[in-house]
């Protein structure tokens, strides 16, 4: 009908557009490495009673982008929407490293332009080897 029309192109442009492709490139989107359920602590160095806060559960990816050689590490969480928590890029020479038996230490650069420490916890150290090698190459080739 004539109403169902415009109705049918209102969804369309609605509709998400995402860039997280694993075509592998060719027509320039990004590529996923990396894609996983953790969970997520954020430093808070005012907090001296309890400095690491709960983000809670979240699915993370780490994207690249093989025609810019940019990466970037997102969180989503696990509600109905998927918000986009985390989204930033990763760079050369950043602080990543192995803690404990199963978490991943990584310094961001946030929205606010300030550096925060964050822990991601894997559900196994294996996991967590691999979460951290794939964040430390993807910087690298940054």
């Amino acid at each position: 009908s004539e109403i169902a029309k415009p109705l049918e192109a209102i969804q369309k442009a609605k509709e998400p557009k995402t860039s997280e492709s694993t075509n592998g490139g060719d027509d320039g989107d990004e590529r996923e490495l990396w894609k996983q359920r953790v969970k997520i602590l954020r430093f808070r160095k005012d907090d001296k009673e309890q400095p690491w806060g709960d983000m809670g559960i979240h699915q993370v990816s780490i994207m690249t982008n093989p025609s810019t050689k940019k990466s970037r590490i997102l969180a989503r969480d696990e509600t109905p929407l998927a918000k986009l928590q985390i989204n930033t890029n990763l760079y050369k020479g950043m602080k990543v490293d192995r803690s404990g038996k199963r978490d991943v230490q990584i310094y961001l650069i946030v929205d606010d332009g300030k550096m925060t420490m964050y822990s991601i916890r894997c559900k196994s150290g294996d996991i967590a080897d691999k979460l951290c090698q794939t964040i430390k190459n993807a910087a690298a080739s940054c």
